[in-house]
């Protein structure tokens, strides 16, 4: 194969109505310099607002870098990254939602030079900042959920605790579809961003920089991203069956377990939380599932633990 077609690096990009933001993310990315070849590719969810005729104008101008999906109709985040995936050929890929951005031009070259010279490594993130829609920082450690750390690894017990290394605008990966087959990837339907961290973690370690290389935009008050569809909102019962669905399929595809009763737990305490500060029936319900579930869980992990069987 031709050296200089191969691409290094496809840069992953979902867009519904970021007109805001959407010319941002890609200057972020287009700005990058490479010893290597890398693309850009477009998942435009069919957007109400401008972010087509902008992304238009970007093609035309740089065909040979960025890729476009132009979706007929909405496909919502899920299908829209799934038809994205499907299109990148990079050894690594890298994720840049619309409304995100890179600050650093040398942040790919830095990650790829990483993982090409650490083949235990499957991953790279790094320190972000959290921003507002006006690029202001986000100082309340409530909404600001990657305070900076520093430069460490990750192996698979470190993911199992924490769940998540850091924000997916920091994220450089191996290609996805040649460590799980797509179906089975594509068919746990759970949390994206933790799905991508906890597969890469069964492959090999995660590494973590120290350098801030992105911003991760957080709008509360609207929009369609998921802070704002979340904020507020007790999203407790589907972050527990998420994470269950997440453990079965990590157990099922790499027999390895990534449960944790701990996080699961807090989940339930969480639930309760939510029914005190507002006594609802919706609230009851969640609180009354997660801790039936929580406990015909712990029940059986306790029982396999006691006959020396591994249990998710």
């Amino acid at each position: 194969m031709n050296e200089e077609k191969t691409v290094m690096v496809s840069v992953m990009m979902p867009v519904y109505n970021h007109e805001k933001y959407i010319a941002k993310a890609i200057d972020g990315v287009l700005m990058q310099k490479t010893n290597f070849r890398f693309e850009l590719i477009i998942g435009e969810d069919c957007s109400t607002d401008h972010s087509r005729s902008i992304i238009r104008r970007y093609q035309k101008q740089y065909p040979d870098i960025i890729k476009v999906i132009y979706q007929p109709k909405n496909q919502g985040m899920r299908n829209n990254i799934k038809m994205i995936f499907e299109k990148a050929n990079g050894r690594y890929w890298a994720f840049c939602e619309g409304d995100d951005y890179w600050t650093d031009c040398n942040k790919l070259q830095k990650q790829v030079d990483f993982l090409e010279t650490h083949p235990n490594f499957s991953a790279v993130y790094h320190n972000v900042l959290c921003v507002d829609e006006k690029e202001r920082p986000c100082k309340r450690k409530s909404i600001n959920k990657y305070p900076e750390k520093p430069e460490q690894s990750f192996t698979f017990e470190d993911v199992k605790r924490i769940k998540l290394v850091g924000q997916s605008a920091s994220l450089l990966f191996r290609n996805l579809y040649k460590v799980i087959a797509p179906n089975l990837y594509e068919n746990c339907v759970c949390n994206g961003d933790q799905k991508i961290c906890a597969v890469m973690a069964c492959i090999g370690d995660i590494y973590y920089m120290k350098d801030f290389m992105a911003c991760h935009r957080v709008v509360l008050n609207k929009g369609c991203s998921w802070s704002a569809k979340t904020y507020q909102k007790n999203i407790n019962l589907y972050l527990y069956n998420s994470y269950n669905e997440l453990c079965r399929m990590i157990q099922n595809t790499f027999g390895k377990s990534f449960y944790d009763n701990k996080y699961t737990d807090d989940l339930r305490k969480s639930s309760f939380i939510c029914l005190c500060r507002e006594t609802t029936f919706k609230n009851m319900f969640i609180w009354l599932t997660i801790s039936l579930k929580y406990f015909g869980s712990l029940k059986r992990y306790l029982m396999c633990k006691k006959a020396g069987i591994d249990r998710n």
